[in-house]
């Protein structure tokens, strides 16, 4: 059982440790563990997760691996064989654009953004309360003034006073 200590493609960093007899295609982050547990470091990607959904532990902005079938290690490339067959260590892999495998930051144009901020502005900000005087009821015991709901429990108070 060969252990191999994987690298993200983009920053070089090592993410995680896996062994030869564990990678398969299509890769899952089962098949990844913590690249140092005895430190408490969590392993990479939730067991569930597919390469799609794969990111780096160090920035979680862009997959670890450019293609789907090679992973990076501190020996070198690894292929992962599609076919069952044992994966192996490869000398070249075909260049892949890095824009594909680095989410796109979608930049608002300065109206979207303007409004955007109006709108929170709008939502955090109280509502105005205008008193209302034309509603109000005058209590005759004590002389203060409340509206119908507000009377009624404040007369209650002076039930005891009558």
């Amino acid at each position: 059982m060969s252990e191999l200590i994987v690298k993200c493609e983009l920053c070089d960093e090592i993410i995680s440790k896996t062994t030869e007899e564990a990678l398969s295609f299509p890769m899952t982050g089962a098949m990844f563990q913590s690249p140092d547990p005895e430190h408490g470091i969590p392993a990479p990607f939730d067991p569930i997760l597919s390469w799609e959904d794969f990111r780096c532990p160090h920035g979680r902005t862009h997959r670890p691996f450019i293609s789907q079938e090679v992973i990076s290690t501190t020996t070198g490339p690894y292929r992962v064989s599609k076919n069952g067959a044992p994966g192996e260590f490869v000398d070249k892999r075909p260049e892949i654009d890095r824009e594909s495998v680095i989410d796109r930051t979608i930049v608002p144009t300065d109206e979207q953004a303007a409004s955007t901020v109006r709108a929170e502005l709008n939502k955090n900000k109280a509502p105005e309360k205008k008193p209302n005087t034309q509603d109000l009821i005058k209590c005759d015991v004590c002389g203060r003034s409340f509206q119908q709901r507000g009377y009624l429990s404040h007369r209650n108070s002076h039930k005891d006073k009558e």
